[in-house]
């Protein structure tokens, strides 16, 4: 019992041991598979990662011209009474009394300009618990003139500009314009062809597809002074100067605000990028189904003896009788492939008496499903055409070239010529992001090129070898003994399954589309039987033979963009 108990408590371990051993296998088979997918890029939806310490390396930084302006102690008490309330109810009043008035209720110092005052004005207002400040604009504008504030007190008349400050500004990224990228090759074209496809250096692009040139220094300076501030240009002491590819900026603190505020929403229109992500996604789902027998030997898997191939026989001193029943289906609109002969279920049966009976039974069911995704990913800046292949080259033997023989004309034979395929997925784009970046409109192209097999064909040519030499022949002057000889010389064809897209489309940031595809649907159900016998029910399964297809193949390109920009992404972070 002991004994017993024993081998049973050992063969438990050795069964602990094997779950143990089986379970760390598996933990360490998750583990590697975790890590292969983590090794695994994804989509860029979420924009590029920043490094931890990127505010360490790049802390906020702004001029003085950023920092916002501190108020003196007359002005903060200036600025409180500006906020107080008064009610006005004028008619037809002098403007410059009742500027004088208000100013007088409200404790605020004021200066009216002498221009003002000899224009004079007439007013009238109805206003009823509204700010001293609005009072003051209200007033101000009836008589077509402004205030401002400074210096403890109010200010009446045209807006004297502050002092000029001068400020360098770079614009080395504006000056530089990224070019259009125009794919040097085309997909499934012989290489060597001249006229496969127009090439292109890969930083200089040509035909039609040229990128627009850079803008000149002396154009951003024409659209500053005509977009910002333009009266400020025409004092004597403000000035923009061209240094390479810097400006020296001469002008008034808020004109240099508008500057940084044009040059800012320049690149950040300029510089957005725009990520692309397209998919070419195949699902594919076909049925075969095959069975039915034939009376013949022919195909059978057994040897019978005699060179006939008839299902049925019976010899007797009288007749000789013979018979041979063979369904053939007509031709399916799916081709299978591999095809279905000698292959399933194949099972002879024969009958060797006075009647001899040879019978084969075939059956074959197939099911396929495909679930294929095939893509590329692509960023690019806005505007800016770009391009993205993923594939390989492929060499065969596309042909042959004459190459002479030695100088009597012997010799001469034919040379390979290598020619190479260019099989996978490109990508080109060129993407335009709308003014309230929701939307990018997109000039769109892909193309899917893949090698579906070779085929080969044999040409023949005639070769000549001397083999000696007839010193009669030739009126005496001899002549070589020739031997002509046939070789055979194989070329590869290669078949290329070429799938090409091109067209417009917008689509939301962030959002997908599914831009375009290709299906196809065949249900098909054959069948070939002997009338009448074939009809007969369960009976009429051994006179005929009966097929059923079905293939449900679609493709579709789907395509998904996101809008990348640094300055959101920087707040973010």
């Amino acid at each position: 019992m002991r004994a017993l108990f024993r081998r049973l408590l050992d063969a438990s371990h050795e069964q602990r041991e094997l779950d143990l051993d089986e379970r760390r296998q598996e933990i360490h088979q998750e583990v590697q598979e975790r890590l292969a997918r983590s090794l695994i890029p994804h989509s860029f939806g979420s924009g590029p990662l920043f490094p931890t310490d990127w505010r360490d390396r790049h802390p906020p930084s702004a001029s003085l011209l950023d920092q916002p302006q501190q108020l003196a102690a007359a002005d903060e008490v200036l600025r409180e009474r500006l906020l107080g309330r008064t009610s006005l109810r004028i008619q037809e009043q002098d403007a410059v009394q009742v500027l004088m008035h208000l100013a007088s209720q409200s404790g605020i110092n004021l200066i009216i300009d002498p221009q003002v005052i000899n224009a004079g004005g007439l007013v009238s207002l109805d206003a009823t618990d509204i700010t001293v400040e609005h009072a003051l604009s209200w007033i101000c504008r009836l008589i077509g003139t402004t205030w401002s504030q400074g210096n403890g007190g109010l200010y009446v008349g045209t807006q004297v500009d502050d002092a000029p400050v001068t400020a360098l500004y770079d614009i080395s990224d504006i000056l530089f314009q990224p070019r259009d990228q125009v794919p040097r090759w085309r997909l499934g074209i012989v290489a060597n062809d001249p006229g496969a496809a127009t090439p292109g250096t890969l930083l200089g692009p040509t035909g039609d597809d040229e990128a627009a040139s850079a803008i000149a220094p002396e154009d951003l300076v024409d659209e500053i002074t005509q977009a910002v501030a333009p009266q400020t240009w025409t004092r004597p002491d403000c000035n923009i100067i061209i240094r390479r590819d810097t400006l020296l900026v001469t002008a008034p603190a808020s004109a240099h605000v508008l500057i940084r505020e044009f040059i800012r929403a320049y690149l950040q229109r300029s510089r957005l990028l725009v990520g692309i992500n397209a998919r070419w996604v195949t699902i594919a789902d076909s049925y075969l189904e095959e069975i039915g027998v034939k009376w013949s030997t022919t195909g059978s898997l057994l040897t019978l003896p005699g060179p006939g191939t008839s299902g049925f026989r019976r010899v007797t001193s009288q007749f000789d009788h013979e018979g041979e029943l063979i369904n053939t289906l007509p031709a399916a609109a799916l081709a299978p492939n591999p095809s279905t002969v000698g292959s399933g279920l194949n099972f002879s049966g024969v009958l060797l008496d006075a009647v001899q009976l040879s019978a084969v039974f075939t059956a074959v069911e197939r099911r396929r499903w495909v679930n294929e995704v095939e893509g590329s990913e692509i960023v690019t800046f806005n505007g800016v055409r770009a391009h993205c292949f993923i594939g390989r080259f492929i060499s065969y033997l596309g042909g042959y070239d004459v190459a002479a023989g030695a100088g009597d004309g012997f010799g001469a034979t034919l040379t390979p010529s290598v020619s190479v395929l260019r099989l996978g997925a490109l990508l080109e784009v060129k993407p335009f992001v709308s003014s309230d970046r929701k939307y990018v409109t997109m000039e769109f192209g892909s193309t899917l090129a893949v090698l579906q097999g070779f085929n080969s064909e044999t040409v023949q040519a005639i070769r000549s070898y001397p083999v000696g030499f007839d010193p009669l022949a030739g009126n005496g002057q001899g002549q070589p003994i020739v031997q002509n000889a046939v070789q055979n010389f194989d070329v590869e064809l290669p078949n290329v399954q070429y799938t090409e897209l091109r067209t417009y489309v917008m689509i939301p940031d962030g959002g997908t589309m599914l831009v375009g595809g290709w299906g196809r649907y065949i249900e098909q159900s054959m069948s070939a039987k002997i009338p009448f016998l074939g009809h007969l029910p369960f009976l009429g399964r051994l006179f005929g033979q009966r097929g059923r297809y079905s293939d449900r193949h679609q493709l579709s390109l789907l395509v998904t963009v996101n809008i990348i920009d640094y300055s959101e992404l920087e707040e973010r972070f």
